[in-house]
This record gives structure tokens, sequence and C-alpha cells, in this order.
């Protein structure tokens, strides 16, 4: 049975001894050179059961487990060589170490993921917010519990976005503020520079004694005058300038003895379309002052709109005499010429932008075509 074991656990040697120290099995010389003259007190056996540290005759050290047989006296020996014994504690350490160190770093790298998504939230609110700020937003604010680590920090953001949202909204306010006074501004002079010219018209029907006709040129200059000092409004709807432009055109035709002729081709649809006050008048009153000056065929004017992508383009076009290329560049530049044409390209900018505006193209003794380009903005203020 013992050669079995220890056939079967080569490391762990295993015996029979009597209490003198005699190996009753198995026995062969290496046996003889480990227990010579050796006794179960010797070995530190002093029970009938234990385990006990043995120092062979080899210097070699071993850790003892005995049992002993109440019928026999014989102990009943497992050795086995600290040498062993430590390596295979050793091994299994390094073992127990590496699955450890294994453990560590997989709770390592799932603990930094945690947290770094954590922190990832945490960050990517700031970051939401200064990106709808840069789009303009100035009312996002970031939500957060007091209790937060980040609290601070997004209560400072916070009063950052509503300090840069008054900011933002009084600079707005101002611009505004600064660009109706600037259209104001054009207006009024615009509108003594008609006022001017009618008055001059309406004198010379008088000296005519035309009365009749000059009543009713007065009658329209008093409706055309109230509408245009009526309120301060910059954007009117389309109908009621028409209106206003064909008591103009009314007037200037009896100035001139019906010498030209005015067609309007402008789609129903765009009627209640908002665009700036009296902004077709300077261009029917140079085409009618300066197109027909000296010109003996009878003049035509040609006052049309039409819709292109979300713009409506407005063209006043004449036959007249037409514009030499340098006046051309420079009635819209200008401080002395064309004044109204002038405002009115600087208001249109003023009130749309740089994309909107007045185009002009002219060729000598064919006529001239003004081209006014306004977004497409329907008014719901109904026609009265």
């Amino acid at each position: 049975m013992l050669k079995k074991y220890t056939k079967a656990n080569s490391q762990i040697l295993y015996y029979i001894m009597s209490e003198d120290g005699s190996v009753v099995g198995p026995y062969g010389e290496s046996e003889s050179k480990l227990f010579r003259n050796v006794t179960a007190v010797d070995m530190g056996i002093t029970e009938n059961k234990g385990t006990v540290k043995y120092y062979g005759a080899n210097n070699q050290e071993y850790i003892v487990t005995y049992s002993k047989s109440m019928v026999t006296g014989w102990y009943t020996l497992a050795m086995i060589p600290v040498n062993v014994f430590s390596k295979n504690i050793a091994t299994d350490l390094t073992r127990a170490i590496l699955i450890l160190v294994t453990i560590e770093i997989i709770l390592s790298v799932t603990t930094a993921v945690l947290i770094s998504r954590k922190i990832g939230k945490k960050v990517y609110k700031p970051l939401h917010m200064i990106e709808k700020t840069g789009e303009g937003n100035f009312t996002a604010r970031i939500v957060y519990d007091n209790r937060d680590e980040f609290a601070f920090f997004y209560k400072k953001l916070n009063e950052m976005n509503q300090n840069l949202q008054m900011l933002v909204h009084e600079k707005y306010e101002m611009m505004i503020q600064k660009r109706d006074t600037e259209i104001m501004s054009l207006n009024i002079q615009m509108n003594p520079h008609f006022l001017y010219n009618s008055l001059n018209i309406i004198n010379w029907v008088c000296l005519k004694g035309e009365q009749e006709n000059a009543s009713k040129m007065l009658l329209d200059l008093s409706r055309m005058l109230q509408y245009t000092s009526q309120n301060g409004d910059v954007l009117v709807p389309l109908w009621e300038d028409l209106d206003w432009l064909k008591r103009y055109i009314g007037i200037m035709q009896k100035r001139y003895q019906d010498q030209f002729e005015v067609s309007m081709d402008i789609p129903e649809y765009l009627r209640s379309l908002e665009v700036p006050k009296l902004f077709l008048q300077p261009f029917v009153e140079n085409a009618i002052v300066h197109g027909f000056k000296n010109y003996q065929d009878s003049g035509k004017i040609w006052i049309s709109a039409e819709e292109e992508e979300n713009d409506i383009l407005f063209y006043v076009e004449d036959n007249g005499c037409g514009i030499c290329e340098e006046d051309l560049k420079e009635i819209l530049n200008k401080e002395r010429k064309s004044i109204g044409v002038r405002n009115t390209n600087k208001r249109i900018h003023m009130i749309y932008g740089e994309k909107y505006g007045v185009t002009i193209s002219s060729q000598l003794e064919e006529g001239t075509v003004v081209t006014i380009r306004l977004p497409l903005k329907i008014n719901s203020k109904k026609q009265s």
C-alpha cells in the first residue's frame, strides 16, 4: 500500500517506523541513511499523531506528519521535503498574485471607464451650453444639483451666459434704435426733396390758370403728405405704397401734360408684401425728370415685379435717354447726386442687409432699368 502511495506521489515519502526508530517498511539504502540511529523521540514525535519538522542525515529539512497505531505501536510517517513544499507554495502564490493583479487591472480599467463616463457627462453639459451660446442662444442654462462637485463651475457658467444675454440684448436694442434713427433721418431727407418738386409743379399749374387741376393736385399732395407723416413705420404694405405712387404719378402727368405713360404689372398676391415706404418713387421720378428730359417721343415707364426663390425683384424700366457709364457709377455713391435713389438703397441695406438693394443698368438712347431686390415677406395687415 505504501509503495502504491509512494509511486502515486513521488514527492511525498511514506514510511512505517517503530518506536525505536527502526524502519519497518518500505526499507532500502535511502531509508537507512535517513533514519540511522534515530528514534521517534529524536524526531520530536511525542504524541500519538501530529506534525513535526525534521532534519535528515543528508541535512534535508522535512515536514513530517505522523500517526501511531494503537495495535502495533508503529508510526506511519508522511514526509514532505520543505523545498518541495516551498516550491509548491511559491507556485501557488505566484498564480494567486497573477490572478489578483489581473483582477486589479480589470477593476482599475472598469473604474476608470466609469469615472471617465461620469466626468464626461459632467463636462458635456457646459460644452453643450457653449455650443448653444455660439449659435446665438443665450438662454441656455445648465441644470444641476447643488450637491454636485461641479456645482460651483455650473453656477458661474450660468451667470456668465445670463450676463452675455443682457449685454447682447442691450447692444441689439442700441443697434435697432440707431438703425431706426438713421432710417427716419433718411426719410426726412427724402420727403422734403419730393415736396419741393411737387410744390414747384403745382405752382407752375397755377401760373397756367388751371385751378381745377391745381386743386386736384393739392388734394392728392395733402393725402400723400398725410401718408408719409401719419406714423413712423419703416415697412408698409405694398398696396399702400402703390396707392401713394399712383397719386404721385398723377401729379407728374399733369405737370408734363401726359407726355409719358406708366404701366404697372404687380401680382395681386404681392399687394400685402411689406416694403420700405416710398421705395419706388425716386426711380419713377428720375425716369420722368431726367430720362425724358429733352425727349421728343412719348415716354413710357414699366413697373413690374417677379418672384425669384425667396426674394422679390421690382423693376422700374423706361425708354428714355439713358445714363452714361460715368454718371451710372456715381448715382449710388456720390453724396450730391440722386439723393432719393441713394437714400432708398441705403435704407434697404439697413433694413434687410447687404444682400438686398438697388442695381441700375442703362444704355444711352435706349433707356434705363432699375432692379430693386427685397425679401419675400407677406404682411398680415389687410388692405382697407
